[in-house]
């Protein structure tokens, strides 16, 4: 249905939010597309930006009438992004930063003569989207030479409406690293873990099967400031 159509019949929901938001700008961590599509449905369109603070925050971006869900948009103005080796991403232009203050080391590192290397996994799709797959620390490479993106897991698993929140790590052994997931279920879950982790893997690619697990033993896991993951 046409936006106009839906703020009728979303009057409720439109009036909450003071009658004239017009978008929801979202970043700084990959977007449940369900989440996305809600709002979407409800006449408030959804645009999902990616960036880096080394590259003054926003590197792409949806645009209204543009919007794919699930990507970052495609590059700003001015701003060049490329996929190098191994599918990391790199960006450059104008709004690029010089470096790390006082510290050298991490600057030849990161910043190279094509841009800045995010650490980031990603892809253009065939119209020029760019779709971001995770990053390149936390990827599980398994002793076949499959790589999992642990990014990947964890929508599939948060999708489950007994999981209350889920981390996905590498377990690193001698021959190749092994999926080992954290789980915090919802209250009055009755079922095992065992079970759940068994109906969950059904929805999950051969590769990606969940075959060492464990419940965390806290109400959370332990967060970054900015209140990701703290996977290390």
């Amino acid at each position: 249905l046409p936006n106009p159509v839906k703020k009728i019949i979303f009057a409720k929901i439109h009036r909450i939010f003071g009658g004239n938001l017009r978008f929801v700008a979202c970043g700084g961590a990959p977007l449940d597309i369900n989440v996305g599509k809600n709002w979407m449905r409800a006449g408030i369109p959804v645009i999902e930006g990616y960036g880096a603070t080394e590259v003054t925050a926003v590197a792409t971006m949806n645009i209204l009438g543009k919007i794919k869900l699930g990507s970052a948009g495609k590059p700003i103005d001015q701003v060049q992004i490329k996929i190098g080796e191994d599918k990391e991403i790199i960006i450059a232009g104008p709004s690029l930063s010089s470096g790390y203050f006082n510290d050298p080391e991490r600057t030849k590192a990161a910043f190279t003569k094509d841009g800045y290397r995010t650490g980031d996994i990603g892809e253009f799709d065939k119209d020029g989207f760019l779709h971001i797959k995770g990053r390149d620390v936390f990827k599980i490479v398994l002793p076949g030479g499959e790589k999992v993106f642990v990014e990947d897991l964890e929508n599939v698993i948060s999708a489950d409406t007994r999981i209350k929140e889920v981390c996905v790590v590498a377990k690193r052994l001698p021959d190749g690293d092994k999926i080992f997931a954290y789980f915090i279920l919802k209250p009055g879950v009755t079922e095992n873990l065992r079970q759940v982790v068994s109906e969950i893997n059904e929805k999950l690619e051969s590769k990606q099967q969940i075959l060492d697990y464990d419940l965390w033993n806290s109400e959370d896991f332990p967060r970054t400031h900015t209140l990701k993951l703290d996977r290390k």
